[in-house]
């Protein structure tokens, strides 16, 4: 009977309802997700894109999701379909959002607006498990993992456990949010901590980095180092709306200098508006077209020396986790909110 059974299994589909691309979400049990790695990354980029979701689909799953809602699929997106998919059984951890991966999202999202209010109820090993997976997957660094254990009454030791995930879980519930265990934009703003400041002056923005936005070029510095005329690029003027965002990279670009006590920064590139940024051939959602970015130097010091430094700084919880990368001729940092290396 069981080997009757192994042969039906064997035989049947691995998806029977994939008719969009390549039949993605083939669903054989897994004992763990691999990571994806670039090429498995830029598959599932494309593939995401065939679909044909509009905008607004793509954010409405975005927001199941728990990140930025661009309505757009990218690295980050991607990532996230990673992170649930391997934390449903049945699902195979591809990053490909395909029909079985839509069900369950949108499943899972129709089963909490069905739960009655107030209900209260233990989360699962399962529900514990895949929370830490998410929030690990996000690189929260360990100075915001402390607020936001503070937050919800956990203790606070900069690593999210068992413990963290459950003080989470009830904080969200009281406070009016899906009840997940998961840090995402949503909650992070909800709760008033690192990096709700950025998402409410983007949203604030509308459109991140509009075109004809900027005026004139403030006069003075940004702060103490780094002036406003030093952060353009080809001489694209930072929009109004994007200044407060520009003001907090200069802080933690700040923090940098006094590392290398004092040594002159040479910013090769800041801000850059849509337009200069597809010119140059730079990525659709380029940090630097939502004012968070910034290419520099550390006058006499390598850039994978300035890098090393940087990375050393937010593991000690003084400068805030983003993405952070060098290269031959500069250093790349941005504070996009989560762990980003090459």
């Amino acid at each position: 009977m069981q080997a009757d059974l192994q042969q039906q299994q064997q035989a049947a589909p691995q998806n029977q309802d994939a008719a969009a691309p390549q039949q993605a979400d083939a669903a054989p049990q897994q004992a763990a997700a691999q990571p994806l790695d670039d090429t498995m990354l830029q598959a599932a980029i494309r593939y995401n894109r065939s679909l044909g979701l509009t905008p607004d689909q793509i954010k409405h799953y975005q927001r199941l999701l728990s990140t930025g809602s661009d309505g757009a699929f990218g690295p980050d997106t991607t990532r996230a379909i990673h992170t649930y998919q391997a934390s449903k059984p049945g699902l195979t951890p591809d990053g490909k959002l395909g029909p079985q991966t839509r069900a369950a999202l949108d499943g899972d999202h129709q089963a909490a607006r069905n739960r009655p209010p107030g209900e209260a109820r233990e989360m699962t090993e399962q529900e514990i498990q895949a929370a830490i997976r998410y929030n690990r997957g996000r690189y929260h660094d360990p100075a915001m993992i402390r607020q936001i254990q503070e937050k919800v009454g956990a203790g606070v030791d900069g690593s999210i456990g068992p413990d963290t995930i459950q003080k989470i879980w009830a904080w969200q519930q009281q406070n009016g949010l899906e009840a997940d265990g998961r840090v995402g934009p949503r909650t992070l703003e909800r709760m008033g901590i690192a990096g709700a400041d950025m998402e409410q002056a983007e949203r604030e923005a509308g459109t991140h980095g509009q075109e004809g936005t900027g005026g004139e070029v403030p006069s003075g510095n940004i702060t103490q180092n780094i002036s406003w005329a030093n952060f353009q690029s080809n001489g694209q003027t930072v929009p109004r709306n994007l200044r407060p965002i520009v003001t907090q990279v200069c802080q933690e670009l700040e923090k940098v200098i006094a590392a290398f006590g004092g040594r002159r920064i040479v910013i090769n590139s800041g801000y850059r508006s849509p337009a200069y940024n597809r010119s140059i051939g730079g990525a659709s959602q380029s940090q630097h077209t939502m004012g968070r970015a910034c290419d520099f130097n550390i006058q006499g010091i390598r850039p994978s020396a300035v890098r090393q430094r940087i990375e050393q700084l937010i593991r000690s919880g003084q400068m805030r986790q983003g993405g952070l990368g060098a290269y031959a001729n500069f250093t790349h940092y941005d504070i996009r909110g989560y762990r980003a290396r090459w």
